[in-house]
């Protein structure tokens, strides 16, 4: 996943910024000042505030060309598509994302869906976090997630950790599933479709009533509903001459075991291996 921090203003931070202008200082003095979400806007306008001579550069580097079917257009279309197939290659997530250019932005000590937001402009990202005294992350966003009759899930996963050094986990094999209350539009960066936090889904009007689709209360499943989701969306398709095992539809059910809980203990694994040498020796 891609993510940078936003941090607010002190010593530290300016200390910094101060090297990065010591060490890039022309790349420093052009994007200090320009405002990506205008520039893109405007083709060939600079940003206001900006240094005249970066400005003039930067007013020549994006002059429309004539036409895309011939001369420089023709070379530029075929740039930009050998740089997106280019994405695709390298980049795991590049099929996650749908050119909406979405961002999360979150307080790194928040909880319980608290002043989280979803924003797709860099002055949206600083304004978020402009008056606060905390650190924030901002992470690019899946566009196009996994979802369950339309709407976004994520897995509620209790861990115990007895000794860091050696690291000894337990985790928990019957996770439960919570959705967001609406489903998910990638044109709408709203709380209710966007975040899966029960503090979030609990103000919907229809929050006590059985769902017509997810056939529960409290937009919640247990594990054996999401296995069962999975073993009808995912089941394998009958083949013939195949035998007994022509109308075998366990492959959703499969897919749990031999896919997704495995990876589930990997990243629990890989996240509390991270921390490990901040968390001491102490056993539990």
């Amino acid at each position: 996943a891609l993510a940078f921090c936003v941090a607010p203003p002190n010593s530290y931070t300016e200390a910094k910024f101060r090297i990065l202008r010591e060490r890039f200082p022309h790349h420093w003095k052009v994007l200090q000042h320009a405002n990506l979400d205008v520039a893109s806007a405007h083709p060939g306008t600079p940003a206001s505030g900006s240094d005249p001579q970066d400005a003039k550069a930067m007013q020549a580097s994006s002059l429309p060309v004539p036409s895309y079917r011939q001369g420089a257009g023709v070379e530029l279309l075929q740039q930009t598509r050998d740089r997106l197939a280019a994405l695709a290659t390298h980049s795991l997530q590049h099929c996650l994302n749908n050119g909406q250019n979405t961002w999360v932005v979150k307080p790194s000590t928040g909880l319980q869906g608290r002043d989280v937001m979803v924003v797709r402009d860099l002055s949206s990202i600083f304004a978020t976090s402009h008056h606060s005294r905390e650190e924030w992350i901002c992470q690019k966003y899946i566009e196009r997630p996994m979802l369950v009759h339309g709407h976004k899930f994520d897995f509620r996963q209790w861990v115990l950790v007895t000794s860091w050094r050696p690291l000894v986990v337990y985790v928990w094999r019957e996770p439960y599933v919570k959705f967001a209350a609406r489903k998910y539009d990638e044109k709408d960066l709203g709380a209710s479709c966007n975040l899966t936090n029960t503090s979030v889904a609990k103000h919907m009007e229809d929050f006590d009533k059985v769902h017509d689709e997810l056939k529960v209360q409290g937009y919640t499943w247990y594990l054996w509903r999401f296995k069962e989701w999975l073993r009808q969306t995912y089941k394998r398709p009958p083949q013939s001459n195949a035998g007994d095992l022509g109308s075998d539809d366990r492959c959703g059910e499969d897919l749990w075991e031999s896919c997704i809980w495995p990876r589930i203990k990997r990243v629990v694994f890989d996240s509390l291996r991270s921390i490990a040498d901040k968390a001491g020796g102490r056993r539990n």
